[in-house]
C-alpha cells in the first residue's frame, strides 16, 4: 500500500491503495458482524459486500468467500483468514 506519512505522525493513503484500504476495512466491518457488534448505523458490511461482489449465503459464507477473492483476485495476503 502507498501511504504518506507527515512528521507530526499523520498519515494519508493515497492511489490504488485507498481501494485496497476500502476492501481491508470491509472485511473487518463483516468480521465484526459475525460476531454481532456494527461498525455504523449505514448498511452494514455484510450489504455492501453481498451487493457488490454478488455473494449469497450466511455472514460467515460471505466472509470466506470475501477473503477467498481478496487473496485470489487482489493477490492481498490475509492474517488469519477464515477459509
Amino acid at each position: 500500500m502507498t501511504v504518506q506519512t507527515f512528521e507530526n505522525g499523520g498519515y494519508v493513503v493515497t492511489d490504488h491503495s485507498v481501494i485496497l484500504h476500502r476492501l481491508l476495512m470491509l472485511r473487518q466491518g463483516l468480521k465484526l458482524e459475525t460476531r454481532g457488534l456494527r461498525m455504523s448505523r449505514g448498511p452494514s458490511a455484510y450489504s455492501i459486500i453481498k451487493k457488490e461482489f454478488d455473494l449469497k449465503g450466511s455472514k460467515v459464507k460471505v466472509l470466506a468467500a470475501f477473503e477467498f477473492i481478496l487473496v485470489n483476485d487482489y493477490e492481498l495476503e490475509l492474517i488469519n483468514p477464515s477459509f
